[in-house]
């Protein structure tokens, strides 16, 4: 009984430093500390098939044979080790990012996070030498030691490896980096996180170079973020160059579409604050020189990437800048010009709608859409226009595996404060559509009420009465809606 006691006595103390332990992490920037073993990593043999497929590209450094065989053991890179200490930490921006400006990846908007994330990792192991008497021995990783840091950061309870191929968090999202620290101390795990990515394959199908041959497989020779952070070879293919969207370091684009990133946890970190180089225009970014840009990404993630790759990136991103954007303008013909500025939004049909707060629950939303014939929902903040929920969207993001119908509607409509007047021209609402990729516009009359919801693809059905045969020679996106209505 004794003996029980004071094994009863033990595991109660770990807890409790273990609580100790992630509040001081707290204390030091982390957002997220888990902890798990140090045993082999279950994702290991699909890592070897991924290598064997041809999926790195040129990445070396995954496919150098020493290093496979390190990352399936950790104990070739810190002998003795016991557990693994995983932080997440979020770079997510208080602001979305700005307009008619060559797009970088928030994760490189502010201090390089090798750095800022890495002398975190060693306050913390600092802290822990100080608090316990036994001796041990650690080795602190971010993105550049042979380790599968998504396997161990699942396992450790962080989040789930999505379908594309992100850390998800259930209560951050995906905008975060990893810090991983090996330590031969013996240290209690955490559960490990459980995957909520469901039917969703909305990462998947927003990729515009298809660099997603299957659900939770990358093929980096596909990837936006490869090609303009990591290709050394040369020119970016024009397959992928094509495809760019204004793109020049890195990509947010399956993240961006993830319902798990409408409310992302916002950085508490000064050091991943947007710095100038985020608001470069694409002028400013050609007049650069070797100089200027050194100075200008002075460490930042994207030193690395070096002024040539960069000038390479933004070239062909923007290749026919500005012609391209005087083309743009001038895609829709004159005669539809005048037909759109004659006509007002009050002229075309639209979808009927209702008013909700955001954070009304979403089996609330669905019945008061049943009740009322509603097509569309407005989402509110306060007196804001937060975002737009429809009957579309009803099988597109909320049926999915597990999904909890008590979740606020906000964690499913699309972010969208734009709004147009009841008695606005209907050039202004299409100009709009066409900028923000949206298909959908919330339509209020000059009292603030809800007039109803402006679909794009009845803006083309009216184009297509009027001039059946110059429909088909709309802007690729609109020619896409009037052959595939049942996509509005």
């Amino acid at each position: 009984m004794l003996n029980l006691c004071l094994f009863s006595g033990i595991r109660s103390f770990l807890s409790i430093q273990t609580k100790v332990l992630k509040a001081q992490a707290q204390i030091l920037g982390f957002d997220q500390l888990g902890i798990t073993t140090a045993e082999p990593p279950k994702t290991y043999g699909r890592y070897l098939e991924w290598i064997e497929k041809g999926y790195a590209a040129d990445m070396w450094y995954l496919t150098e044979s020493s290093r496979m065989k390190r990352r399936g053991d950790l104990t070739t890179t810190l002998e003795g080790v016991e557990s693994v200490l995983v932080g997440a930490f979020s770079y997510a921006p208080a602001q979305t990012p700005q307009e008619n400006t060559p797009k970088i990846a928030r994760y490189a908007w502010g201090t390089d996070y090798h750095d800022v994330v890495k002398a975190k990792l060693h306050k913390l192991a600092d802290w822990m030498k100080s608090a316990t008497s036994e001796a041990f021995n650690f080795k602190a990783y971010v993105d550049t030691g042979p380790i599968l840091e998504r396997d161990l950061a699942e396992r450790a309870g962080i989040g789930w490896i999505g379908k594309n191929t992100c850390t998800i968090s259930g209560k951050a999202g995906s905008y975060h980096v990893l810090g991983v620290l090996l330590t031969t101390l013996k240290l209690p795990p955490d559960s490990p996180a459980t995957n909520h990515c469901g039917t969703c394959t909305r990462c998947l199908e927003a990729c515009p170079t298809q660099a997603f041959p299957e659900p939770y497989q990358l093929d980096a020779n596909r990837c936006i973020s490869y090609h303009t952070l990591e290709n050394r070879t040369g020119e970016i293919p024009s397959g992928i160059a094509k495809h760019l969207e204004g793109w020049v370091a890195g990509c947010d684009i399956c993240q961006e579409v993830c319902p798990w990133n409408r409310k992302p946890q916002i950085s508490s970190l000064n050091e991943f604050s947007p710095r100038p180089h985020t608001r470069l225009s694409v002028d400013e970014g050609r007049n650069l020189d070797s100089e200027r840009f050194s100075k200008m990404f002075k460490n930042t993630a994207l030193e690395r990437t070096g002024w040539k790759a960069f000038s390479r990136n933004l070239l062909a991103a923007f290749p026919t800048y500005p012609v391209a954007l005087k083309q743009e303008r001038g895609m829709i013909p004159p005669k539809m010009n005048k037909l759109l500025h004659d006509y007002l939004i009050r002229q075309v049909p639209l979808s009927p709608g209702i008013v909700v707060s955001e954070e009304k629950p979403l089996r609330e939303v669905v019945d008061a859409m049943n009740e009322y014939k509603a097509g569309c929902v407005v989402t509110m903040r306060g007196h804001e226009v937060s975002g737009i929920f429809t009957e579309r969207d009803v099988v597109d993001r909320v049926i999915l595996e597990n999904v909890d119908w008590d979740n606020p509607i906000s964690m499913f409509s699309t972010i969208q404060p734009e709004t147009m007047l009841y008695s606005e021209p209907l050039r202004k609402a299409l100009y709009i559509m066409r900028k923000k990729d949206f298909r959908h516009l919330p339509v209020f009359k000059e009292d603030g009420t809800l007039r109803g919801v402006l679909s794009l693809k009845n803006v083309i059905k009216l184009l297509a009465e009027h001039f059946p045969e110059d429909v088909m020679n709309l802007p690729p996106k609109l020619h896409a809606t009037h052959r595939t209505p049942e996509g509005g």
